[in-house]
């Protein structure tokens, strides 16, 4: 990291960030792999010294464009990168997110993704994807913070990215390991330091663009209809010392052209916890505007999670500071929402579910579903277990177990869920923090045990439930502080015991992880009734495919072997295919099934490893076949564990 990103403080080292960040001095194979070898940097960087050197030479020859240059670099470019920041195996992506964006806002905005604003409009809130420059254009312009504007109102913007960015010719690019594009790059949790990052990337972005004759190699994210995912191309960008601007530069001038806006970086990682300041950085800002007169706008990547988040803690500070003026609760009288107590428990939220569960049933990772002509549709399964609907509804409500503790520890607990609840429902255009805790949750209960998204899903759903957790405390702190805000939100937490003892409950790392869901720690049920019409992934060759078995939904399999009962099957044990295939070897007969089948030279010797049944049929014709004149095959087996045979294939204990 020093060698890389040098000037990094040790405090912005010491945490995990989303994706490590390796020296650059190491070789990476997705560069360096080639028949002849890989060559080595300097040889790299002479070939690119010698190509950039031609500039000259090929103005002064006959050819009259750069295209062969560029032709020739491109392939080397990435992998000779010297630069501090822009260095070896590194590279400028558009930040674009193709499958993030929301298509049904009541105001779309050019160059500003998923631009709207709380259903309540009293708050003068807003969030939105980082922006281009015409887009962060736009937006102020419909704030009415424009320079010459009658009355102009002044605007609050807050970044939540955490990792480097810089625009050229108004787009916003951002720092990637070549290796992993799409993965972002947590390189620090402090503004400053993120900041000296970015001037140095400019300054590097500039001095490679002056060996390519004024462009640099960039690669661009392109949506396709497919996927997704967008395709990354190589791309050369026109560079020069006016169309590149760093984050703080780019704001900086929008101030220095009469644009009367404010902007404030307040980096938050993934695995940054939340009660690690940054909502109290939110709260010392606002509290010092005028909910009358600035608007407040919260973006990050695309303008999801992280910016709800803090759309719905601005809207809850702001609540106060309208109150305090004497003008009326905006909330005050509103129509139940549907996680209230009082909304209906047997209309809206049915259907509802139905809704978030349609798509979760029909969900696989290669997007062909988990259907046949014979399955379920998500009503029809929830009407026909009607104890698992009603586990839904309560969830779907915000009534877990580790929430109604929390009310239980805070004054006027159950006031401040139902005012979270009407804040999160009228911010949810883009992402609903509440319903997002369900949703993760039943994709989880829907993965197969051998898909690595089972564990982000199960993930995805703790870090949504504790995000709710904090809200409903933070609108107990907001509640219960006048609107000046003396104490901060972290103090607030610390001085009261009970709340940490339910936050080291949903972070606790022992026993099952599925027992802060209550009432929904169990959904074995819902898992038995999606695996029926299951199916392998198409082409993959595994020993269940091999068994003819079939890989069920992951928390199924856990009821499965928790309810044991058997004298040697019982509670906590696994029946196991009994195939070794990270110790198979190359052997001269290659049987199906045999692992490490071979013979001892100039013997009448075998070997091999636990076979199928087919494979044994196999192994005694090979060895009938190179000794047809012995008697009998004696077969010994050393196996000192259990051996049973299911479908042709063998299990352990």
């Amino acid at each position: 990291m020093a060698d890389r990103l040098h000037g990094l403080s040790t405090s912005s080292q010491r945490r995990s960030a989303s994706a490590p960040i390796s020296i650059p001095g190491g070789s990476r194979s997705s560069y360096t792999e080639s028949s002849h070898g890989s060559p080595s940097r300097s040889q790299l960087s002479n070939e690119i010294t010698g190509a950039s050197s031609s500039i000259k030479e090929s103005v002064n020859e006959a050819s009259l464009d750069l295209t062969g240059l560029l032709q020739r670099s491109e392939p080397l470019v990435v992998k000779s990168r010297t630069g501090s920041v822009l260095s070896r195996g590194f590279i400028l992506k558009t930040d674009h997110y193709p499958s993030g964006r929301a298509l049904d806002l009541d105001l779309n905005v050019h160059g500003a993704p998923n631009f709207r604003a709380p259903r309540i409009r009293d708050f003068n809130v807003f969030g939105a994807a980082q922006p281009r420059t015409q887009g962060l254009r736009a937006i102020l312009s419909i704030l009415r913070c424009k320079p010459g504007t009658p009355n102009q109102s002044h605007v609050v913007w807050f970044s939540t990215r955490e990792e480097p960015i810089v625009y050229i010719s108004g787009r916003p690019f951002v720092l990637r390991d070549a290796s992993e594009p799409r993965r972002t790059l947590s390189l620090s949790d402090r503004a400053e330091n993120l900041e000296a990052i970015e001037s140095r990337l400019k300054n590097d972005i500039l001095q490679e663009a002056a060996r390519y004759g004024g462009v640099i190699l960039t690669h661009n994210e392109v949506a396709t209809a497919k996927s997704g995912e967008g395709a990354i191309l190589p791309t050369w960008t026109a560079v020069d010392h006016n169309n590149v601007k760093s984050s703080k530069e780019l704001w900086e001038y929008m101030k220095t052209q009469g644009w009367n806006v404010d902007y404030y970086r307040i980096p938050i990682s993934p695995d940054r916890p939340i009660e690690d300041n940054y909502l109290d950085a939110y709260v010392r800002v606002i509290r010092d505007t005028d909910p009358l007169k600035t608007s407040l706008v919260f973006s990050c990547g695309m303008g999801a999670v992280r910016t709800t988040f803090a759309m719905v803690a601005a809207s809850l500070v702001r609540r106060k500071q309208l109150i305090a003026l004497g003008m009326p609760d905006p909330y005050a009288g509103q129509l139940p929402h549907i996680g209230s107590a009082s909304a209906s428990s047997s209309g809206v939220n049915t259907w509802f579910i139905a809704f978030i569960i349609e798509p979760i049933v029909a969900f696989t990772p290669d997007k062909k579903g988990l259907r046949n002509e014979n399955s379920q549709s998500a009503i029809e399964l929830l009407m026909a277990q009607p104890a698992l609907l009603e586990k839904l509804r309560k969830a779907h409500m915000g009534n877990y177990g580790v929430i109604l503790s929390l009310l239980g520890c805070l004054d006027h607990g159950p006031r401040a869920k139902k005012l979270v609840d009407k804040i999160i429902d009228a911010t949810d255009q883009v992402s609903n923090l509440r319903e997002d805790i369900l949703k993760y949750r039943l994709k989880y209960s829907l993965t197969s045990m051998d898909e690595t998204h089972g564990k982000i899903f199960l993930q995805g759903a703790v870090k949504a439930l504790e995000k709710y957790f904090f809200m409903i405390a933070f609108a107990s702190y907001v509640d219960s502080l006048g609107y000046e805000f003396s104490q901060s939100f972290s103090d607030w937490l610390k001085d009261r015991t009970e709340i940490w003892n339910q936050i080291k409950f949903l972070r606790k790392s022992y026993g099952s992880r599925l027992n802060v869901f209550d009432p929904v720690n169990d959904l074995s049920s819902l898992s038995k009734s999606s695996f029926e019409a299951r199916s392998l992934v198409p082409g993959k060759k595994n020993d269940v495919a091999i068994a003819g078995g079939r890989v069920l939904g992951d928390e199924y399999s856990n009821h499965v072997v928790k309810d044991r009962r058997g004298i040697i099957l019982r509670e906590g044990t696994l029946l196991k295919s009994d195939q070794w295939l990270r110790e198979s070897s190359h052997v001269a007969h290659n049987v199906r099934g045999a692992i490490n089948f071979r013979s001892i030279s100039n013997t009448n010797i075998f070997a091999l490893g636990q076979p199928t049944m087919a494979a044994i049929n196999e192994v005694v014709a090979i060895v009938k076949e190179a000794h047809p004149s012995a008697p009998r095959i004696v077969w010994l087996t050393l196996r000192e564990e259990p051996v049973v045979y299911i479908n042709v294939q063998s299990f352990i204990v």
